[in-house]
């Protein structure tokens, strides 16, 4: 009878929208190794990635979305990798990818979606994914860092800022998906492009800009990025058994939920990733 119990309520707890920080999330079973957990995800949040194969990292990535409740959605696993070698530029494949899988949300500013990279790229809180995007009041917020990479000339374009993360980072951004579609439609982009330079002359377009509000995620609210910016981290663990480990920038006082292991900072997501 217990037996019965048990699995009705579980089946109600699967079935049902969760409040989780006043957001509306479905709660679902996902097999971990040989166990399950049960994972908590907000209804009208979708995060796209792009991955090619299976590494460590990409696993790493998978793993702690699963332990925070992102609904990842993966883009071209198994295809070939059109889009340079990463480590100078190149990444235009990424947009092209994401471009497609978001053909079916045209119109659509209702759902939101989030794009993170994914080799160098794990997820560390689950609290107030959306509160914290819908308080820049923007249509599209893209992640910042401290150095501009690829073209430093570019640099007396940006705005004006009260923190070092003045330049726009690819590896992550979150919007409104009919509004992202929208913009990547109207400006193609070659595979072999980069990616990073492609949303920084997006970004520096005045009128697009005001169009969609445009954001940059200046005190690394959302995304952190981590290159060159190690000594403003630092591991919260006053509250770990009660709420967990989490990291704080201690600069601007914010928790983000995604950190970027951008650049040469790979070995510092790697140490990061051990708590």
């Amino acid at each position: 009878m217990w037996k019965l119990s048990v699995l009705v309520g579980l089946s109600f707890i699967l079935s049902v929208l969760a409040e989780d920080d006043g957001e509306n999330n479905v709660v679902e079973q996902v097999p971990i190794g040989e166990g399950k957990i049960i994972r908590q995800y907000p209804v009208d949040l979708i995060t796209y990635t792009v991955a090619t194969e299976e590494t460590d990292g990409y696993l790493r990535y998978i793993r702690s979305a699963h332990l925070y409740g992102y609904h990842v959605k993966t883009l071209g696993m198994g295809e070939k990798w059109e889009g340079g070698q990463m480590a100078g530029t190149g990444g235009g494949h990424k947009v092209n990818l994401l471009r497609k899988a978001l053909k079916p949300f045209k119109g659509n500013n209702n759902i939101i979606i989030m794009f993170t990279d994914s080799y160098d790229v794990m997820f560390w809180d689950r609290r107030r994914k959306l509160a914290k995007f819908k308080k820049f009041d923007s249509r599209v917020v893209f992640s910042a860092e401290v150095l501009l990479w690829p073209d430093k000339s570019l640099a007396p374009e940006f705005p004006v800022t009260e923190t070092s993360y003045k330049y726009l980072n690819s590896g992550g951004f979150i919007g409104y998906a009919g509004d992202i579609l929208e913009i990547l439609e109207e400006h193609p982009v070659k595979n072999e492009d980069d990616d990073q330079l492609y949303y920084t002359k997006l970004f520096l377009n005045k009128t697009l800009r005001e169009k969609y509000r445009m954001r940059l995620d200046h005190k690394a609210s959302i995304f952190q990025n981590i290159n060159a910016a190690t000594q403003d981290l630092r591991m919260n663990v006053d509250k770990a058994k009660t709420e967990g480990t989490f990291l704080e920038n201690m600069v601007t006082g914010e928790t983000p939920l995604v950190l970027h292991g951008n650049g040469p900072s790979k070995l510092t997501l790697n140490f990061l990733s051990n708590y």
